[in-house]
């Protein structure tokens, strides 16, 4: 424990804190942060500290009670809530979940009951539950208590989840843990725009499906697609084929150009230089803030799946593409594969996620991790805070956005429309359609 709120001298950084020789127990003092442990010892004992003040050589010296209690046989406690998640969002249900832990000496092989309180950002109590389930708990072991009913908030603000193990154990202490959990509005559907494109994601109730179609084995580099060397940044694909007229705004494209930088172009455009041309290997585009969408002239046919300033290191990230399926049932897979973001450093280099083109001219975006944990970027890029996720068509005069990096005078505002960051974990999908 910290006792500088208790010393009183001239000068504390003149001041130094010493303690009596104690037979029951280990003290140590760093500055004035005193921890104590004991082996065998269980009881009170009196502990003598003196507080010596260097600036007039004058002493006080106090002493405190330390009770010593046995290590409990069954310790349990609530080791982390896997839901709520700190962020729920608006009318959307969610199951409770723990994590039960027990820092005993002995094992808890019995029933356990936990009640569940939630309370509204005024306070009141609006939700209760309990959750009783047999369980085998070794020492330093968890288990997982799944609540049966879900809970669906109605108004936005700051709740607080109140967990209670109610069961008999040897410290009652630690029963209760309070978890802190904001709701926030969130849309889960939008459009249409002018032409009649729509989308809605899987945190709605009628929302698409995360299903993952992992093509990293089998799929075809983009990268590397019919060019000699390697080129991880910023950098537009030859036009890669899809293996069927894929009908966009109105359009059909046998063809995509694919952007390291978690996009694609259908329609033909400034940016890509073909090989061997001088800058066939730098031609993509990391700059999805410069213009909304719609309204992005310089990016027709644009299907931005996650758009930011990202890289793929050879021999561990790259892009892949491959199609499937008969007519009139083909779809082609465009993934992302263990790519990082540009800025930063450290961290693990694991963006997923993955766009599907569907022949009937249905596009669902998948997300299988949107974090990498790198730090030292001067703006954050984790869960979407940079990212542009939209479409539009190839005059750019007609569109829909669903996630958009805001800059407005060069300083970097937030990533968003009228909702949060999209992805606060792995397996989102998105469907967009007309």
């Amino acid at each position: 424990m910290d006792f500088s709120e208790y010393v009183v001298c001239t000068d504390i950084n003149a001041a130094s804190l010493s303690v009596s020789p104690n037979p029951d127990l280990n003290i140590l003092i760093d500055g004035f942060t005193v921890s104590m442990s004991s082996i065998d010892f269980v009881g009170s004992t009196e502990v003598t500290f003196t507080l010596l003040d260097h600036v007039n050589s004058l002493t006080a010296t106090d002493d405190i009670t330390v009770v010593v209690e046995a290590d409990p046989n069954v310790d349990l406690y609530v080791q982390s809530v896997i839901s709520p998640r700190n962020i729920e969002y608006l009318n959307l249900p969610m199951i409770p979940q723990i994590e039960i832990g027990n820092l005993g000496l002995g094992s808890y092989n019995n029933q356990v009951e936990v009640q569940l309180t939630v309370y509204n950002p005024e306070g009141t109590a609006i939700h209760t539950d309990t959750a009783i389930s047999t369980v085998d708990i070794s020492p330093a072991e968890t288990v997982q208590i799944t609540f049966g009913n879900p809970f669906t908030p109605t108004q936005e603000g700051n709740f607080a989840f109140h967990f209670q193990i109610m069961s008999q154990d040897d410290f009652i202490d630690n029963n209760l843990h309070i978890h802190p959990c904001a709701v926030v509005l969130r849309i889960t559907t939008g459009g249409p725009d002018t032409f009649g494109y729509r989308f809605v994601d899987s945190n709605d109730p009628l929302g698409p499906e995360f299903d993952w179609i992992d093509i990293s084995e089998t799929g075809t580099s983009s990268v590397m697609y019919e060019v000699p060397s390697w080129a991880g940044d910023d950098n537009f694909s030859e036009p890669i084929p899809l293996g069927f007229n894929f009908p966009f705004y109105g359009s059909a494209y046998t063809t995509a150009y694919v952007d390291i930088n978690g996009e694609i172009l259908l329609a033909s455009n400034t940016w890509y230089t073909p090989y061997p041309n001088q800058g066939w290997n730098n031609d993509g585009n990391m700059f999805n803030y410069m213009y909304p969408i719609p309204g992005y002239a310089q990016m027709p046919g644009l299907i931005a799946v996650y758009w930011d300033d990202l890289h793929a290191d050879q021999g561990v990230g790259n892009v892949y593409f491959q199609s499937f399926g008969e007519a009139p049932n083909r779809y082609a897979v465009i993934q992302w594969h263990n790519v990082r973001f540009h800025a930063g450093t450290g961290g693990d280099p694991a963006l997923k996620f993955q766009v599907i083109l569907h022949e009937n001219g249905d596009i669902k975006m998948q997300y299988h991790t949107v974090a990498t944990g790198q730090t030292g970027a001067s703006i954050p890029h984790d869960n979407g805070l940079s990212a542009t996720i939209a479409i539009q068509n190839a005059a750019a005069n007609t569109g829909l956005t669903y996630l958009r990096e805001i800059v407005q005078n060069s300083t970097y505002h937030r990533s968003g429309t009228c909702r949060e960051p999209f992805a606060r974990q792995s397996g989102h999908s998105l469907l967009w359609g007309h």
